[in-house]
């Protein structure tokens, strides 16, 4: 029930020093899962799960994924202010900031959405 009281806690630090929570058994799990609507990344055959690790893990793959999202928009702001600044296409932009052209067919789509977006408001 711990898990579901602080789940929306932004330090997570209680987990840490609970032993308890090293050895969950496999229903419960889930149902932490389920009540808290949370995905924790686990063996899906183990019986006994160690949720601390796990719930690190989960927070570890967040922040990982919003490092990578600031990273993306940041590339698309770059591309949109060299675009817009020097009347380059957008791949021409995508060029003169580094984007790799592997990651072209990543960022076009996110680069004309705004550009969209920009011309409506």
């Amino acid at each position: 029930m711990q898990f579901i009281k602080h789940q929306h806690d932004e330090n997570m630090d209680w987990i840490k020093d609970l032993s308890r929570f090293e050895q969950v058994d496999r229903s419960t799990a889930d149902f932490i899962q389920t009540a808290t609507g949370t995905r924790i990344p686990f063996d899906d055959n183990a019986e006994v799960i160690n949720m601390c690790k796990a719930w690190e893990n989960s927070m570890n793959q967040a922040k990982n994924d919003g490092i990578s999202q600031g990273i993306g928009q940041g590339k698309v702001d770059a591309v949109l202010n060299v675009a817009k600044k020097f009347s380059l296409s957008i791949e021409e932009a995508m060029d003169a900031v580094g984007i790799q052209k592997s990651e072209w067919d990543t960022y076009t789509p996110m680069i004309r959405q705004r550009m969209n977006a920009n011309t409506l408001s």
